[in-house]
């Protein structure tokens, strides 16, 4: 719990580089429909294997915690070959969903807690809580920063 929390103050101090002209501010009610819509595209994106929608979801040094891992992500989706062409994965899961229990926001960062239930191919559900940390791009819209998934026991 030290590391996430470390991580986290971490990316917040990052924020707007210096010179950069600063981003106007969203209301929570305006990132939260943003993130909500980011949700619906991560949650297709993930069932129909769409991988170009899903690694754009994505910042350039977006961090996954998977476990006592810490991963950029998007070394992770070449190194796995996420990224690479060739045909569909054929144990793409039958139903993702995610539920989004909190949203607060400050500056051009956003957290967003909630929780996730996955469906695999063989039927298994896969049920957890997560933490998404989200980041405000020069164009306005927010894309995931750093991602941890805990799954239930």
């Amino acid at each position: 719990m030290k590391m996430i929390a470390c991580l986290l103050f971490g990316v917040a101090l990052v924020g707007t580089p210096v010179g950069a002209k600063p981003m106007k501010p969203q209301s929570l009610a305006t990132v939260r429909a943003h993130i909500d819509r980011q949700n619906a595209n991560y949650v297709k994106a993930v069932v129909r294997g769409d991988v170009k929608t899903y690694t754009q979801l994505f910042t350039r040094d977006a961090l996954l915690l998977r476990g006592s891992r810490i991963i950029e992500a998007q070394k992770h989706f070449v190194q796995t070959g996420i990224v690479a062409p060739g045909p569909k994965p054929k144990d793409l899961p039958k139903n993702l969903s995610v539920y989004t229990k909190k949203v607060e926001v400050s500056g051009d960062m956003a957290y967003e807690i909630g929780s996730y239930a996955l469906t695999s191919a063989d039927g298994k559900t896969n049920k957890g809580n997560s933490l998404t940390v989200w980041k405000q791009q020069p164009d306005g819209s927010w894309k995931i920063h750093v991602e941890a998934s805990v799954p239930n026991p």
